[in-house]
């Protein structure tokens, strides 16, 4: 009796019910996610994101900076063309694991050839070095999980919480791409780790608290932009919509505080997203070279010549050149551009001539969901808005907004910005969509239950 009230104290308080349902969630994932990752179907891209991964963390241990060198030419898509958080969180546990360490795994998948042909030319990575790298992506699938369990929570109660990390459980995309040697499930995580920073920035109590949860906000965008550069347009935008939702209907700030808010999430973005990649760092031995003062006193002559900026100035001025190499982050959006529209040429890849947004809602919503989920959603999304519209003004709780939020920044993003049609793209706006299924069953539960109580009180 006594360690039953025991119990029957915990669960009545919330943070300890928070706490023993989130370990719960956390065993349930477990399980799911690891009894699949050997059972995954094999992707390619998985022996570049190994190989490149090794090759990043070895030149992160030996503390080897060198720009040319984080351009890995031979590294070809998985090189400077990627953000290296990704590869990092891949390559350290296989670097960390002396099985993996000893097979050394650093070769390119040809997908030109069959699987079988690939393996026979060593090209796919040995089981346990597969499987290492596996197992780390699947920990960040349990992370995951936990995370949608909170924004539920938070968002919602912990009922909600409980039904979102089981949908995402069950989803084959996620479990598919979170039990997978790729930086997908990686990127996921720091975006949920946002969605779940704005809930508690929307929220804040106090400007104080407001201004340090901008800032949170900001490293967060900043770490999923490590891994995806599409990460610092989705973050920005969720963080835009809510500081704007804010303002419009909740807290009304000046604008020189919703200026600090915009700085003070910015800044740390930036300082993250720069602090984790060496490949826009200027070269320091470079500058340091005495060739570098001889080729700014040039370029300082050239430029009050013509007064203009000079071309090509790190092919004909190579030491100082090397002072732009900041310049390589907004550079990096174009890069991407050029490469997934010569990728879309490829059949396989682009949306094959069709209506491009009933493509996207017939694969999100038809392939990728189980069969009525969709119907799910909108129920939830009826229970976040349908019936607070009218009294919006009055509406005090911002919170409940953001899980929608989230989802239509995601599903537009996809709509206005992906050229290909590749099923990992869609992840982010799947795992949005689970806290507002959800949602839409218990929302849908307790409409029911009070109809059928009406239904008893009228009866008797």
């Amino acid at each position: 009796m006594e360690i039953r009230n025991v119990i029957k104290g915990a669960f009545s308080n919330a943070e300890a019910r928070f706490v023993s349902l989130g370990l719960v969630v956390a065993l349930a994932s477990t399980v799911v996610l690891f009894s699949h990752v050997k059972r995954t179907p094999f992707h390619g891209d998985e022996s570049g994101w190994i190989a490149a991964g090794r090759y990043y963390t070895c030149l992160l241990g030996k503390g080897d900076f060198d720009w040319q060198k984080w351009d890995c030419k031979e590294c070809g898509d998985w090189g400077s063309m990627n953000m290296h958080l990704g590869k990092f969180l891949i390559g350290i546990p296989l670097a960390l694991d002396p099985q993996a360490r000893s097979q050394a795994f650093s070769r390119y998948y040809d997908f030109g050839a069959s699987l079988e042909q690939n393996r026979q030319q060593g090209l796919v990575p040995p089981p346990e070095t597969l499987t290492c790298a596996r197992n780390a992506s699947a920990v960040f699938g349990v992370f995951c999980s936990i995370l949608v369990f909170a924004i539920g929570c938070y968002a919602y109660n912990t009922f909600v919480g409980l039904l979102s990390a089981g949908l995402l459980l069950v989803n084959p995309i996620f479990v598919n791409y979170a039990t997978r040697a790729m930086p997908d499930v990686h990127y996921n995580f720091f975006l949920l780790c946002l969605c779940l920073a704005v809930l508690f920035f929307v929220r804040a109590s106090s400007r104080k608290n407001a201004l340090t949860s901008s800032a949170i906000c900001g490293v967060f965008a900043g770490l999923a932009c490590a891994v995806k550069i599409t990460g610092i347009l989705l973050g920005s935008a969720l963080f835009v919509v809510a500081l704007a939702t804010q303002q419009l209907w909740f807290v009304k700030r000046s604008w020189k505080e919703n200026f600090s808010l915009l700085v003070l999430f910015g800044l740390p973005a930036l300082m993250v997203i720069y602090g984790l990649n060496p490949y826009f760092w200027p070269s320091l031995p470079a500058l340091r070279d005495p060739a570098a003062g001889q080729e700014f006193k040039s370029y300082a002559s050239e430029l009050a010549e013509s007064k203009r900026l000079p071309r090509q100035i790190r092919i004909r001025y190579p030491h100082f050149g090397t002072i732009t190499r900041p310049l390589e982050f907004p550079r990096q959006f174009q890069r991407w551009k050029y490469w997934m529209s010569y990728a879309a040429t490829t059949p396989l890849n682009h949306w094959r001539g069709r209506n491009r947004l009933l493509m996207l809602n017939y694969r999100l919503f038809m392939q990728f969901l189980f069969p009525g989920e969709i119907l799910l959603l909108a129920a939830g999304i009826v229970f976040v808005v349908g019936k607070r519209l009218p009294e919006l003004s009055g509406f005090t709780d911002p919170g409940r907004l953001i899980p929608l939020q989230w989802f239509v920044v995601n599903y537009l993003f996809i709509l206005t910005f992906m050229w290909l049609n590749w099923a990992r793209y869609y992840l982010p706006t799947l795992v949005s969509i689970m806290p507002l299924a959800a949602l839409g069953i218990y929302g849908t539960g307790r409409w029911l239950r009070g109809q059928w109580l009406s239904r008893e009180s009228l009866n008797r």
